[in-house]
């Protein structure tokens, strides 16, 4: 596995984030967290991914927020090497 990388999630609205879901694809998974299903107004949580390849070569998946939020999904593009 690899080191985690961290993204943390801004909640910048005046109002609470509900119904948070993480959720990986591909070679990656999440290895710990600070967010709970609700985000209070104005905070932040984080979430750290690792990577774990299955096959050689470059590996892809996504990293993706469920939430309350306008614009649900948020997503991120994840790429390691697998060696």
């Amino acid at each position: 596995s690899s080191p985690a990388k961290v993204f943390t999630l801004h909640n910048l609205q005046s109002v609470s984030l509900t119904g948070i879901s993480i959720s990986t694809t591909g070679d990656f998974s999440v290895s710990s967290q600070t967010c709970s299903t609700s985000l209070a107004a104005q905070t932040t949580c984080t979430i750290s991914v690792v990577f774990t390849p299955t096959q050689t070569g470059t590996r892809t998946g996504t990293l993706s927020v469920s939430d309350s939020a306008v614009g649900s999904p948020q997503t991120s593009s994840l790429t390691g090497t697998g060696k």
